[in-house]
């Protein structure tokens, strides 16, 4: 498993992270799973080429991250690679990494914290719609609403269990993708977030 750490850019980026991917990682290298074969930790970053950044995330077969700009990479994903993204319950936005990873060849999950989805589409239009109504200061008011809404996000809600548990299905549609095209391969997992 590889362990795709956000960088944090600014202040606001801390609460972005998903705090139990040490947790995991350590989960994954005791329990050792048969479809998952290695726990490693990597960031993408200003540093690196777009070549070395394609070349990170075309090592692992499952990736696993926070909703974020670091998902701009998955672009280079190879085919069948399975991509589980980590919402906030108050930000559920899904779909936008998510297609860039099924335009790619890939296959795209979502984890969210809330109950169901339409409580979590609830939970994040009702800022917007708050400020809306409160201010009526038009798009520019409403665009700096929701920005602020989504850095607020928190993702400690979902267990480092509830991950592991996606994990093994995320692996599990790696090799059904796999199948289908005729290429079984071994696997590996990118986790976002760091240790």
């Amino acid at each position: 498993m590889g362990l795709l750490d956000r960088t944090d850019r600014d202040s606001s980026e801390v609460y972005r992270r998903w705090p139990h991917a040490a947790t995991l990682v350590e989960m994954v290298r005791r329990e050792r799973p048969s479809d998952i074969a290695s726990a490693t930790a990597f960031t993408l970053d200003g540093n690196q080429t777009l070549k070395d950044q394609a070349a990170h995330v075309r090592t692992y077969d499952v990736i696993v991250t926070t909703h974020g700009s670091q998902s701009v990479s998955l672009a280079f994903i190879r085919p069948c690679t399975v991509f589980i993204e980590i919402l906030s319950a108050d930000y559920l936005v899904p779909g936008l990494f998510g297609q860039l990873v099924e335009d790619a060849g890939g296959v795209a999950f979502f984890l969210h914290a809330a109950r169901d989805v339409n409580e979590a589409m609830q939970r994040t239009v009702a800022p917007l719609l708050a400020t809306a109504h409160k201010r009526n200061h038009g798009w520019n008011a409403l665009h700096r609403s929701f920005a602020s809404h989504r850095m607020s996000g928190h993702f400690e809600t979902l267990s480092a269990r509830t991950v592991f548990e996606a994990l093994l299905l995320g692996a599990h549609a790696h090799h059904e993708c796999l199948a289908q095209s005729g290429a079984l391969g071994g696997i590996a997992i990118l986790l976002d977030h760091a240790v």
